[in-house]
């Protein structure tokens, strides 16, 4: 009879194609006797033969799951172009609001997971993926002033103290000392802010000095005699005052100078409450995802001293950047052993003139707690 009820049912098939079940529902068909119960009607096209695939009792058909597009967490934490991302293998989450990170991945696709609000002085700026929150910008004492307090969602906001400036067009390393004054002939349009030095401006209202007949040939001489003099105390001042201002800047904030060495040194990092040098470094190297401008990545490996098989086996690796870098690091961690250290990292970095990313991704690995300074 079973036999018979299944050609009956197949005929019928033939006359209604396919019907469709809503996406990931379950189609149950129990055969009672003569009758048939149809449980769970389609979105996706499934035939009726296909699914009775027993002769006798219950029979249950899943429909294949839908394949989402996969989604990956932007390398750059202000990059808010997406508001989902890949937890897992075709398993999307909704990001994280401004002020909290990911603590947990969701359960259920295409919802938001378990998000933690940013502790004190770190944050996050945009919806996000993270498992952390970033640290806290600190102002240079030496020559800037906070004018804005960190936030849950903000970084800090500082600016250079009084009678100095630093452009923002280039990278502040340290602020430049304003003008006191305009030189002869000029009017100051503009006082010193934080950001522009004072403007000067050809003064249409002074007049010329006037000069007696016969004393052009004794000022030409005296301007003769006058100008070897000035010109090489200029140089001295101004070659004395770069050094000068080289090694202040080199020894604040993540800088330090030894008594007698005459340069700077970072002031060194070591792994916090006793952890593991290698997996602390190995946790470490998100921040230098994160941080170092992915034009500068690789100059950043070939002085770490990748190979470019190396460097093309980790691009091949993932088609994910933050992913290529990660087994970058990896690459470069396994083939130096314990000779490999945070220290090379920030050092190389320094050497690239990136002291400002040395200052971030500092600031980020002491905010997580996976690093201290070395008493």
């Amino acid at each position: 009879m079973g036999a018979k009820l299944l050609l009956a049912l197949c005929a019928v098939a033939s006359l209604l194609p396919s019907c469709s079940v809503p996406h990931n529902h379950v189609i149950k068909i129990q055969v009672f006797g003569q009758g048939l119960i149809l449980m769970d009607i389609a979105v996706q096209k499934v035939t009726f033969c296909d699914l009775l695939t027993s002769k006798h009792g219950a029979t249950t058909a899943r429909l294949p799951q839908r394949q989402h597009p996969k989604v990956t967490a932007p390398m750059n934490p202000d990059d808010d172009d997406n508001q989902f991302y890949a937890a897992y293998e075709n398993h999307e989450c909704k990001k994280c609001p401004p002020g909290t990170f990911v603590l947990r991945p969701c359960t259920v696709p295409r919802t938001e997971g378990t998000c933690q609000p940013c502790e004190n002085n770190t944050y996050s700026k945009l919806s996000n993926s993270f498992d952390y929150c970033f640290g806290c910008r600190a102002c240079r004492s030496l020559d800037e002033v906070e004018i804005k307090k960190c936030t849950a969602t903000t970084n800090t906001k500082c600016a250079c103290m009084n009678g100095t400036f630093c452009s923002p067009d280039q990278p502040c390393e340290t602020c430049t000392k304003c003008m006191t004054s305009c030189g002869p002939g000029e009017k100051k349009v503009q006082d010193c802010t934080p950001t522009s030095d004072i403007q000067c401006v050809p003064d249409a209202t002074s007049s010329p000095p006037t000069s007696s007949p016969g004393s052009g040939d004794h000022r030409l001489a005296f301007l003769f005699l006058l100008v070897p003099p000035v010109v090489g105390l200029v140089l001295a001042v101004v070659f004395c005052r770069k050094k000068t201002t080289t090694l202040i800047n080199a020894c604040t904030g993540f800088w330090s100078c030894k008594e007698g060495r005459g340069h700077a040194e970072m002031r060194k990092l070591v792994p916090g409450n006793g952890r593991n040098p290698a997996e602390t470094l190995s946790q470490s190297f998100d921040a230098f995802i994160n941080k170092v401008p992915p034009k500068d990545w690789k100059r950043f490996m070939r002085l770490l001293k990748l190979t470019d098989n190396e460097i093309d086996s980790a691009e091949k690796s993932s088609q994910y950047g933050n992913e290529q870098h990660y087994q970058m690091l990896r690459t470069w961690l396994d083939k130096n052993g314990q000779a490999a250290t945070l220290s090379v990292l920030l050092d190389e970095l320094s050497g690239m003139g990136l002291k400002g990313i040395v200052e971030e991704v500092t600031s980020v690995l002491i905010a997580q707690r996976l690093y201290v300074y070395e008493e």
